[in-house]
């Protein structure tokens, strides 16, 4: 009987949990303010906010993490992908393109990332919306494509 934590999804969040915690693999901190130095292992970025990793990379290392317990992580890259959006793990992508990884920039350059809620990751309860804010973040908020809404026919 397979628990919910043998879902290919949690596994992967599992992975990469354990992974980020013991420092096997890092990201390189790009909140404002925050001076942080690529590590060695890198597989995204974070902010106070998300997780924005590199997806290739990091299957790669969740892969690694499994085998190495000689376990094989059951789905493919695309197949992962597809479930993260499924289920919601992947809160934003680019859907005009049906991609899981969304453009977000980083110095300068736009990167296409699998951007992924930190407490999804962190395993911490989903922060509450506070009314405190008084700056907007503006990656909160999807854009819409409305030439498909039914009623402008």
């Amino acid at each position: 009987s397979e628990g919910k934590d043998d879902s290919p999804t949690s596994m992967f969040m599992m992975a990469a949990r354990e992974m980020l915690i013991s420092g096997a693999v890092g990201v390189v901190d790009i909140t404002p303010g925050e001076k942080s130095s690529a590590p060695r292992d890198m597989v995204g970025y974070c902010d106070a906010h998300n997780y924005y990793f590199l997806g290739k990379t990091l299957y790669k290392y969740v892969s690694k993490f499994y085998n190495d317990q000689n376990r094989i992580f059951p789905l493919g890259e695309n197949a992962l992908n597809k479930a993260l959006r499924e289920e919601g793990i992947v809160e934003q992508w680019d859907t005009a393109q049906g991609k899981t990884g969304k453009l977000k920039t980083i110095g300068g350059k736009p990167i296409r990332l699998i951007w992924i809620p930190r407490w999804k990751i962190d395993n911490t309860t989903k922060p509450a919306p506070s009314g405190k804010q008084t700056t907007m973040n503006l990656d909160e908020f999807t854009e819409v494509q409305d030439d498909e809404l039914p009623w402008q026919e």
